[in-house]
């Protein structure tokens, strides 16, 4: 069933690009073009549809997707779109040159990469996997399944939306997309995700003192943990998040590292009767 009138991508050939990116986008990532392969793969059915009986041009345009590209696979969903319908005019004989299709992927792989790790995995992964938790703290298995479920549910959904948006408005998308609106956006779902984020490390990060300091002259001890949380509640773990920040940002520490860190570090002020 065609999508637009007079078109020859089908419904099916959409589905069929949006299933194979979503399957393979990060298989073949490699260090010169990232993820430039799974990119052309998903859309060789797409060309060999639009050139069936014309191998060198088939060649021709499949090559060209084999340039470098990098994004979030849900977002750049809305590429794929976008890049299908263009190809589609350009076999229909509209006079589309082919650095247009090119530099749409280039101009656009960025700013959708920005919005889909705020939205997807900074915002959504993160209130999911946060509802997910709290199933599982409770020895719920729940929980794992929860996340599991929403999370791919959510993916194709938006992803699915994003496809055909992309197609149904071909390179006018681009009209709707303007940098400034972009990156206000981006701005904004940044700011979501770290407030979300610092509720989440407020919540399941526990860290506290056992240090207490003995009164002189007859004055009461002093409570460490009381003091800091007169200060800041909470201060103790925003600490350790700020390290765990600083550790990743600053001096590259890969996750591995990072806990091996954490569990020297813990269990050394643990002994020291520093932390509790």
């Amino acid at each position: 069933m065609s999508i637009k009138e007079n078109s020859i991508i089908t419904k099916k050939d959409l589905r069929k690009n949006w299933l194979t990116w979503l399957s393979i986008c990060c298989l073949s990532n490699n260090w010169e073009r990232m993820q430039n392969i799974d990119y052309a793969v998903s859309m060789a059915p797409i060309l060999k549809k639009l050139y069936p009986d014309d191998n060198e041009k088939f060649s021709e345009r499949l090559s060209s997707h084999m340039e470098f590209f990098n994004t979030q696979p849900t977002a750049g969903c809305l590429i794929n779109g976008m890049v299908i319908a263009m190809e589609e005019e350009k076999a229909m004989g509209k006079d589309i040159p082919d650095e247009a299709i090119t530099n749409l992927k280039s101009s656009m792989m960025g700013p959708l990469a920005g919005i889909g790790d705020s939205v997807m995995n900074s915002l959504i992964e993160v209130v999911l996997m946060s509802i997910a938790m709290t199933f599982a703290f409770q020895g719920n298995l729940f929980g794992p399944v929860f996340y599991l479920v929403t999370w791919v549910a959510a993916s194709l959904i938006i992803s699915w939306f994003l496809i055909n948006r992309g197609y149904k408005l071909g390179i006018n998308s681009l009209s709707v997309m303007s940098d400034s609106v972009m990156g206000r956006l981006v701005e904004a779902l940044t700011q979501i995700g770290l407030m979300v984020i610092g509720g989440l490390s407020a919540t399941y990060v526990a860290v506290s003192t056992p240090l207490v300091i003995a009164g002189s002259g007859g004055a009461d001890d002093t409570v460490v943990q009381a003091v800091l949380d007169n200060i800041l509640p909470n201060l103790l773990p925003l600490g350790l998040v700020g390290l765990c920040y600083w550790l990743m940002t600053k001096k590259k520490c890969s996750p591995i590292v990072l806990i091996l860190i954490l569990f020297v570090l813990g269990t050394v002020l643990s002994v020291l009767g520093i932390l509790g």
